[in-house]
């Protein structure tokens, strides 16, 4: 069994979450860094496309989910990437990195964010 590690980092997209109710009607600049472990990927010994996790759908999930229904906390929203990306072929592990651009919040932090891990095993 080959193991391997894909990434799609700094993808960036407005979405409409949050627990205040501005947040979700204006929207907000998230900012998403996905990690999949991927196992039986042919592709590094074949060097074909259809023996590997195309990106684009990597990013797809991330962008129908943050781009779609709203959640108050961005804790659930790593949350549903995270479940999207699990039911990708070859997925057995991913890590999501959520970060929400936070005006006023004390400190002036650039970012905001959680760090989320999750595995086929602990669905």
């Amino acid at each position: 069994m080959t193991v391997s590690e894909l990434h799609v980092i700094g993808l960036e997209f407005v979405g409409r979450h949050g627990v205040e109710k501005w947040e979700r009607e204006q929207g907000r600049r998230f900012r998403v860094d996905v990690k999949v472990r991927v196992e039986n990927v042919r592709a590094f010994h074949t060097d074909q496309f259809c023996d590997t996790l195309n990106y684009e759908d990597l990013a797809r999930v991330i962008m129908a989910v943050g781009q779609g229904p709203c959640h108050l906390l961005v804790e659930r929203l790593a949350e549903e990437i995270a479940d999207g990306c699990l039911e990708l072929r070859f997925v057995t592990s991913v890590e999501v990195v959520v970060y929400k651009k936070a005006p006023g919040v004390l400190g002036s932090p650039d970012w905001v964010g959680v760090r989320i891990v999750r595995d086929k095993s602990s669905e």
